[in-house]
């Protein structure tokens, strides 16, 4: 899955809203919130952070290392506890010129339980995690475009 967003601020502001701890947690609802691991600040290489979460009514955990991190340019988590058999994302900044960036999410998941995991990642869970990380991405560029504006 790849989720392209080019946003109207500078390559540094977009990296640090993306490394920006606090700034996930004003974003956390009732069916996504921090509850462990690194809970405030910077990532970091080896940080790993708990998210608890509600999807499809029913509870979940998901426990995410930051395996890659080049400041401004990647952030890579990689689940190490949660439903999906694996899950990477990769997040790439590319600078267009001073005032845009190109934030390119790069996906990659497996879902348990080979036969029913299959259909259920044709069915639903591609558009399900889509939208998610999506929301995600408006949430950076809204944000980011707004502090650029100030500046």
């Amino acid at each position: 899955m790849n989720i392209q967003t080019v946003i109207s601020a500078p390559i540094e502001t977009c990296f640090e809203l993306a490394c920006n701890v606090d700034f996930h947690k004003s974003l956390d609802t009732n069916s996504e919130r921090i509850i462990g691991g690194k809970t405030s600040g910077m990532l970091q290489i080896d940080d790993q952070i708990t998210w608890e979460s509600t999807h499809f009514g029913i509870k979940q955990k998901f426990v995410s290392k930051i395996t890659a991190l080049t400041s401004p340019t990647h952030l890579q988590d990689v689940m190490v506890e949660g439903a999906f058999k694996s899950y990477t994302h990769d997040h790439y900044f590319e600078k267009i010129d001073d005032i845009h960036t190109r934030m390119n999410d790069i996906i990659q998941y497996e879902v348990p339980m080979w036969a029913i995991g299959r259909l259920m990642e044709i069915g639903f869970m591609n558009k399900y995690l889509h939208n998610l990380i999506e929301s995600r991405c408006n949430a950076i560029k809204e944000k980011a475009e707004q502090i650029a504006r100030k500046q």
